[in-house]
């Protein structure tokens, strides 16, 4: 599974969100996006896949920012 296909199916298996609204350029993308949707809740491979990428993705923006991180503080969760 793309990890887009994983953000989708994540988004949507939250009780924080009711719509997702993935930019999708062809019927292709479109058809997989509705498949990815229904596709049952998330399962412990993804979850720890979710995990692992949260975890770079937090790293790898910390590099990116240094020490001044005073713009985005107010919308860390």
């Amino acid at each position: 599974m793309r990890r887009g296909n994983l953000a989708v199916k994540y988004l949507l298996s939250s009780t924080m969100f009711s719509t997702v609204l993935p930019a999708m350029n062809s019927v292709e993308e479109v058809l997989e996006n509705c498949r990815v949707s229904g596709d049952g809740p998330i399962t412990e491979d993804e979850e720890r896949f979710l995990a692992i990428y949260r975890e770079e993705s937090e790293r790898a923006f910390q590099e990116l920012l240094g020490g001044n991180d005073y713009w985005i503080t107010p919308w860390k969760g």
